[in-house]
Parts: structure tokens; sequence; C-alpha cells
């Protein structure tokens, strides 16, 4: 018999992974242990800038107009 599995992840999403998790016939559980949001920032000139390495989807989600300045750049996910 298998034993729980805990998801960690913040909302939006840890409700997705738990359900999806559910569907494949895993019992996972799991609450969010910090919380995503946006925070004030002042965009470089975009002439100055080569392309944007991202570490998550919510750095567009939570970006704010002023990510939109960079629409044009390479974007490098990790």
């Amino acid at each position: 018999m298998r034993r729980p599995v805990i998801a960690v992840r913040p909302e939006p999403g840890l409700a997705a992974t738990l359900a999806l998790a559910r569907e494949m016939g895993i019992e996972a559980h799991g609450t969010p242990l910090f919380e995503i949001r946006p925070c004030a920032w002042t965009a470089p000139d975009p002439a100055t800038i080569d392309a944007l390495l991202v570490g998550s989807a919510n750095a567009f989600a939570h970006g704010g107009a002023a990510l939109a300045r960079f629409a044009d750049k390479p974007v490098h996910a990790v």
C-alpha cells in the first residue's frame, strides 16, 4: 500500500496539482506554504537587457504592465 504524498506549491496551482494526483490514484495532501503576490518594481531600459531569465510562470502572471516592455526579448525558463 502506498503512503500519501504532500504537495508543496502555492495557490494558484496547488488545488490543480492535488486534483491531478488524486485522478492518478495518488493520495495527496497539501497546503500552500507561501504566497505569490506582485511587488512594485522599476523595469530597466529594455535596450540594456538581452533576455529574461524566468523561474516561474508567476513572473508573467504578476509582473505587471512594465513586463510587457520586454515582449520582444528571448525568455530562458528554469
